[in-house]
């Protein structure tokens, strides 16, 4: 892995530039993971029955029982009410605003569904 110094050599005279971010960014933010020890999917909670979040994300269980779906949503928004972005968010934002002053190209892609970096 390189150091941030390593990293930042790395980028000089770069034009375009990827982030690519992870439920881990928002895990420091106290927002857990899905899939992790803790995460959001290890719930107890049945939502319609289901106990399985592969399946109660699906879309034929949302045509079946979309109260239970949209439970599901609201528990995980109420879970991300109180938290905030932490410095990592931070830092990508003021990345990307330095690009866009700099007519440079960055993208960033993340699988994180938390609003956190927008």
């Amino acid at each position: 892995m390189l150091s941030s110094i390593e990293a930042a050599k790395q980028m000089i005279d770069k034009k375009r530039f990827v982030i690519l971010t992870g439920a881990g960014l928002s895990a420091a933010s106290g927002v857990p993971t899905f899939r992790g020890n803790e995460g959001f999917w290890k719930t107890k909670k049945n939502y319609g029955g289901e106990a399985n979040p592969e399946a109660l994300l699906m879309k034929s269980f949302f045509e079946e029982k979309p109260e239970a779906v949209w439970e599901w949503h609201y528990d995980f928004i109420a879970l991300c009410e109180d938290k905030k972005p932490n410095a990592g968010h931070i830092a990508i934002t003021k990345f990307q605003e330095y690009c866009i002053n700099q007519g440079l190209e960055c993208m960033h892609i993340t699988q994180n569904i938390d609003d956190y970096h927008c």
